[in-house]
């Protein structure tokens, strides 16, 4: 009775512990689940498992090998009882270890070792696992998308070791642990991965509309203006800005070799390099060559810049560490690439590496400040040959006016000598004629437009320069109902001398005897919807310029209105005996326009004309 109740104890007590590792066992996985879950970091899941693991078993290392493509492999993370054990980041490449043996793994299998010299070992692995004091080991496969991705070891180093069924399948739930660790990790990786990728890939494409909308703005600012300095001094602030570096200038480089910093933007706290002027010998043929073609020069450190080794002692001056620099070229059919100047950028609180995009959006910049200073130029020579044409123009202008002055003068002499009325009207007219003609071209002698004239403007001061010539000037009023209208010198000479005409006309025959009266002188826009006025000064000077430009129909009416005694019965438009009437006829068909004449409360004519365009003369 004694001897059963001993066994009963002995076995109760085996089935405890039998009960006791399983359960520890099952406490073991569950943290190692849990610590897979919880954690994307996968050396720390891997080392505190193994840890876990090692104590559990009471074994000497429990190791985990990753392979290598090329077949060879390392100890990723490891445990060990005792420190002269340690083999952990070793590099091995085990002669024995052959694809069979891998396809093996791969298949799941797995290997329990309990003395291996006792094994049925090779040679050649027994003593590569007595290098790493191996003597008995368990071997199980880690997983990976069905391929051997390495290998969960537990070594025994200092004796043999049966080891237990529940050892080994503790081992293989451990590697499954490890494999879904492992996958977790690689999972999170890649989406880290493509989560970068996708920023640097927004960042790159923010960058990109950043750059476009600097050469869009610069590109703008080149078609608005044509100031140069404006947009150079605009174009560097902005790159300055965009590429947020300490300075970026443009220097001016002159046929004699010299140059000259001419635009700057700089951080305050750094010098400021603007006006500074450089000798030949700062500016080596090399560069200018290298230049001449084009080509950009990103420096990093400028110390190591073998072009440039005489600026190096001027760039530590002004705190340069890394440049930029990229010519500013200048095409020219006759003298080919000219090197303008240079765009330059600074980086001086740190050394740069400028990218492959900043190098050719600076390029591009580049070409626009080109067509920029191409257009400057253009402009300024235009400008000047404007100016040069003007002064000429007006020359013309000054000398006709005063050849016409000469030509009454002596009209004037020549009705000194004479003492017939007929031939003192005629010779009257003529110099009326004149000086109708010349009012033209000393208005147009004091204008600032040498090809438009104020016709309104002029009609009163031809008509009251006509009236004040004739000795019935007290007799006589002036009315006006103008509007603002701007004609070309090929409509306004005709225009002028048929309104000379008809308003000598009616000052010599609409009012004899003394008889008192009025003229009106109409001009108007047809389709403008501007009242006519009876001074053109009650117009303000914006209302006048909108009056002109809101004139989209080319049709106007000048007309001459007196109440006089009016035309003869028989007087026919069509048969003219007198001659200042058959010129205002003949005038009123060069402009091809319609002359009317009414009858209705003395005499009223009306020209409706259009401004004429010729072909420009060379």
């Amino acid at each position: 009775m004694t001897l059963v109740r001993v066994s009963d104890i002995s076995q109760r007590k085996q089935s405890e512990q039998l009960l006791q590792q399983q359960a520890n066992r099952e406490a073991l996985l569950r943290q190692v689940a849990f610590r897979t879950r919880e954690s994307l970091n996968l050396n720390y899941i891997l080392t505190t498992s193994v840890n876990q693991v090692q104590a559990f078993l009471q074994t000497d290392r429990v190791l985990i090998f990753q392979f290598e493509p090329e077949g060879s492999g390392y100890i990723a993370v490891e445990a060990v009882s005792d420190p002269q054990f340690s083999i952990l980041g070793a590099h091995f490449h085990d002669p024995c270890f052959s694809m069979q043996v891998a396809e093996r793994y791969q298949q799941g299998h797995t290997s329990a070792i309990s003395d291996i010299y006792s094994a049925d070992l090779t040679p050649c692995y027994v003593d590569f696992l007595a290098q790493s004091q191996v003597r008995a080991n368990l071997v199980v496969p880690i997983l990976q998308d069905q391929q051997l991705w390495g290998l969960l070891l537990a070594h025994h180093c200092t004796a043999p070791r049966h080891w237990q069924p529940f050892e080994l399948d503790l081992l293989t739930q451990f590697a499954d642990q490890v494999g879904i660790a492992i996958r977790q990790t690689n999972l999170y990786d890649t989406l880290k991965t493509q989560l970068s990728e996708r920023r640097r890939a927004e960042q790159a494409l923010a960058q990109q509309v950043q750059y476009e909308q600097l050469l869009q703005t610069i590109s703008q600012q080149i078609r608005s203006s044509l100031r140069l300095e404006e947009i150079l001094a605009a174009a560097v602030t902005q790159v300055q800005q965009v590429l947020q570096v300490d300075r970026a200038l443009v220097f001016r480089l002159y046929a004699n070799g010299t140059g000259c910093v001419i635009k700057e933007a700089t951080l305050p706290q750094y010098p400021i390099t603007a006006e500074m002027r450089f000798p030949e010998e700062q500016f080596p043929l090399e560069c200018r060559t290298l230049y001449q073609r084009g080509q950009a020069r990103a420096i990093t450190n400028v110390d190591n810049d073998i072009l440039a080794d005489c600026l190096v002692k001027f760039m530590h001056q002004i705190q340069v560490k890394s440049k930029l620099v990229v010519p500013i070229v200048q095409s020219d059919e006759e003298t080919g690439s000219t090197v303008w100047g240079l765009l330059i950028l600074h980086s001086c609180a740190v050394y740069r590496q400028w990218q492959p995009a900043e190098v050719e959006l600076m390029q591009k910049v580049a070409v626009q400040m080109g067509i920029a200073i191409q257009q400057s130029e253009l402009y300024v020579q235009l400008e000047t040959q404007l100016k040069q044409k003007e002064i000429l123009i007006k020359e013309i202008h000054h000398r006709v006016k005063n050849n016409l002055q000469v030509i009454s003068a002596m009209l004037k002499l020549q009705a000194r000598a004479t003492q017939d009325t007929a031939v003192l009207d005629v010779l009257e007219d003529s110099r009326n004629r004149l000086r109708a003609i010349g009012l033209i071209h000393e208005i147009l002698y004091r204008s600032n437009d040498l090809e438009q004239l104020n016709f309104d403007e002029y009609i009163q001061k031809l008509a009251n320069t006509i009236l004040a010539t004739h000795s019935s000037a007290n007799q006589v009023r002036l009315v006006y109902q103008l509007q603002p209208v701007c004609l070309n010198l090929d409509t306004a000479i005709p225009c002028g001398l048929l309104l000379n005409e008809l308003i000598t006309n009616a000052i010599k025959h609409a009012f004899p005897n003394g008889r008192r009266g009025e003229i009106w002188v109409g001009l108007e826009a047809v389709g403008n919807t501007y009242p006519p006025m009876p001074s053109l000064h009650t117009y303000p000077p914006a209302e006048r310029d909108e009056m002109i430009a809101s004139q989209s129909q080319s049709h106007y009416i000048l007309s001459v209105h007196d109440n006089g005694i009016g035309m003869s019965a028989d007087f026919d438009l069509n048969h003219l005996q007198s001659l200042g009437l058959k010129i205002a006829y003949d005038l009123a068909l060069q402009l091809q326009g319609t002359l009317t004449l009414e009858r209705t409360q003395g005499t009223r004519f009306q020209l409706i004309f259009s401004e004429l365009k010729y072909r420009k003369r060379l």
